[in-house]
C-alpha cells in the first residue's frame, strides 16, 4: 500500500508542478494585461518577464513582444515575436496569428540591418552603447532605423566609433579596422632602434637623437617676401604695358612722325606719357627679375632640412584620425 502511494505520488508530482507553474505564469500574464490597459507598459513588461522565467510559452513571448513594441524596443520585440510565432503547436498563437503577424510587420518596418566586419577577432561590437556581439559576427545585426552609433573595442587597440545611417529594410555595411595602441620595438642595428607609437592625428616623423641642420630663422621669411615683391612688380610692369599700348592705339591716327604732329600740344603730352609708361615698365619687369633672383638665391643657400637627419635613430609617430 505504501509502495503504491509512493508510485502514484511520483507520477502525479510532475503534473502537479507543471500545473502550478502554468497557473503562476497565467496569473502574472493577467496582471500584466491589467497594467497595459491602464497604460503602464513598463510595469506590464516586468510582469511578463517574470512569467516567461516560470514558463516560456508562446503566449507570454507574444505579450512581451507587444509590450516592447509599445515601448519602442523594436529589436527585442521582433526577436520575441518571431520566437512566439514559431510555436506552431500553441493554441493561443494559432488563434491570434493574423494579429501577431500584422504587429510583426509594423515592428520590422522600424528596423534595418548593419553588417560589421573588422581586422581583430574577438573585438566587442556595440550599438548605441549596448554590446551586440564580437567579431567576426555570425550575420548582420538588426538595428533601429535612423542614425546609430557603432563602436568596436579590443584590448591593446584604439576604439573605433562611427555614426551609421540605417534605412527601413535596408542594409548598411561597415569595415572596422582597429589600430594597435602598442607596437613592437624594431631594431635595425645593435646600437640603433626605432619605436612606433600610435596616436590620433597625422603621421609625423621626428628624430630621437640627431636633429637635422636648419637654416637661420630669417631665411624663409626673406625668401617669401622677395617672391611676393617680384609678383607685385611684375603686375606693376604689366599694367604699365597695358596703359602704354592703350595710349598708342588711341592716338595712332593723330600723332605720327610728321613735322605737323611734332608741334601738336596733345602729341607732346602723349609722348611724355609714353616715356613715363616705358620707365614704369622697366622698373616693374627689372625689379621683378631682381627680387625673384634674390629669393631663389636665399633658398638655395639655406641648408637642407633632411640631409643630416640620422634615420637609424628615428621615432615614427603613426597617428590615425577617426
Amino acid at each position: 500500500m505504501i509502495l503504491s502511494l509512493f508510485v502514484v505520488g511520483v507520477c502525479a508530482s510532475p503534473r502537479g508542478a507543471a500545473a502550478s507553474e502554468k497557473d503562476e505564469s497565467e496569473a502574472l500574464i493577467r496582471e500584466g494585461l491589467a497594467l497595459r490597459r491602464k497604460g503602464d507598459d513598463a510595469g506590464a513588461l516586468e510582469r511578463f518577464n517574470k512569467a516567461v522565467v516560470i514558463r516560456r510559452s508562446g503566449r507570454v513571448l507574444a505579450q512581451i513582444a507587444l509590450a516592447e513594441q509599445a515601448l519602442g524596443r523594436w529589436v527585442e520585440a521582433e526577436s520575441n515575436l518571431k520566437e512566439a510565432l514559431s510555436r506552431s503547436d500553441d493554441v493561443w498563437i494559432l488563434k491570434n496569428r493574423p494579429l501577431l503577424e500584422t504587429s510583426l510587420g509594423d515592428i520590422s518596418a522600424h528596423l534595418g540591418e548593419l553588417e560589421v566586419s573588422g581586422n581583430v577577432v574577438g573585438a566587442d561590437v556595440q550599438i548605441d552603447g549596448i554590446r551586440r556581439g564580437s567579431l567576426p559576427l555570425t550575420g548582420p545585426l538588426r538595428v533601429v532605423v535612423g542614425s546609430v552609433t557603432l563602436e568596436v573595442r579590443a584590448v591593446d587597440y584604439y576604439p573605433l566609433v562611427r555614426v551609421v545611417t540605417v534605412t527601413s529594410g535596408g542594409r548598411a555595411r561597415e569595415v572596422m579596422n582597429l589600430v594597435p595602441s602598442k607596437a613592437p620595438v624594431v631594431a635595425s642595428e645593435p646600437h640603433a632602434s626605432a619605436q612606433v607609437e600610435v596616436k590620433r592625428g597625422t603621421a609625423v616623423l621626428a628624430e630621437s637623437k640627431a636633429e637635422p641642420e636648419r637654416g637661420p630663422a630669417w631665411q624663409r621669411p626673406v625668401a617669401i617676401a622677395s617672391f611676393g615683391a617680384a609678383v607685385a612688380l611684375l603686375a606693376y610692369g604689366g599694367y604699365a604695358t597695358y596703359q602704354r599700348e592703350t595710349l598708342v592705339e588711341d592716338n595712332r591716327g593723330r600723332c605720327t612722325k610728321a613735322a605737323s604732329s611734332m608741334e601738336d600740344p596733345v602729341c607732346e603730352g602723349v609722348r611724355s606719357d609714353l616715356a613715363g609708361y616705358a620707365t614704369k615698365q622697366l622698373i616693374g619687369f627689372a625689379g621683378a627679375a631682381a627680387f625673384a633672383t634674390a629669393g631663389g638665391v636665399v633658398l638655395w643657400l639655406a641648408p637642407s632640412t633632411s640631409s643630416s637627419a640620422d634615420l637609424s635613430n628615428t621615432r615614427i609617430f603613426m597617428r590615425t584620425t577617426f
